[in-house]
């Protein structure tokens, strides 16, 4: 059961904004588990007159806000709004290494990493893909709290920048952002903040949430 890793941040007739936590499949993955968000909020109570519509997504250890249509007119606006980059979407991370930085932008193609296939990578002729970044604090003098905002939205963006710039994110293997002894489900990765206008009334929604418990955990853990 995921009932008590999935938050209902906001909800109306025409969209949900949820937060999630680490481990849970935004919809269903090639294995067809059946404990992801989309099946998990479809099924809660009778409200659910028509199936979810996804707009974007979450790794599955990533944590944080998600946002759901409800109708094919909501969907369709939000998709438009992330495909002309009008959603503003803020991650926190916690990554290895101190940064030498207090601000900067990574402007990096990024395509297929061919050896390993569920991989990407910085290559030369891949897609455009450019994340500002802001260093929030250090942790023991080994890690960096980051702030970072997607200007563009390719898969795996964040976690191949951080790691092509010699800072992957903690708990990441994928990218080489183990740290051995961390137990975790996830990354310490969170989507915080996102802000975009509303598909019915034109109104700028902005959210917000605290660090899960999972990113917590990590946090405590590293100090």
């Amino acid at each position: 059961m995921i009932n008590n890793l999935v938050k209902i941040v906001f909800e109306d007739a025409d969209i949900l904004v949820v937060n999630k936590e680490a481990g849970i499949e935004v919809d269903a993955p090639r294995d067809n588990n059946p404990n992801n968000i989309i099946n998990y909020l479809n099924n809660v109570g009778a409200r659910r007159a028509v199936p979810l519509r996804l707009v974007h997504r979450l790794d599955k250890f990533t944590s944080g806000l998600v946002i759901i249509a409800k109708n094919e007119k909501a969907q369709k606006n939000l998709e438009q709004q992330f495909r002309e980059k009008k959603v503003k979407k803020i991650y926190h991370a916690i990554v290895i290494g101190i940064f030498d930085k207090k601000k900067g932008t990574i402007d990096a193609p990024i395509g297929l990493d061919y050896k390993i296939r569920q991989k990407r990578w910085v290559v030369k002729n891949g897609e455009k893909a450019v994340t500002n970044f802001e260093t929030l604090k250090r942790i023991a003098d080994e890690y960096t709290l980051v702030k970072l905002e997607p200007i563009t939205g390719r898969t795996h963006q964040l976690r191949v920048h951080m790691a092509y710039i010699g800072h992957p994110i903690v708990g990441d293997k994928l990218y080489n952002g183990r740290v051995e002894g961390l137990k975790t489900n996830g990354f310490a990765l969170i989507a915080k903040r996102i802000e975009f206008t509303h598909p019915a009334t034109g109104r700028l929604e902005k959210f917000e949430i605290k660090y899960g418990e999972e990113f917590e955990k990590i946090l405590e853990s590293l100090k």
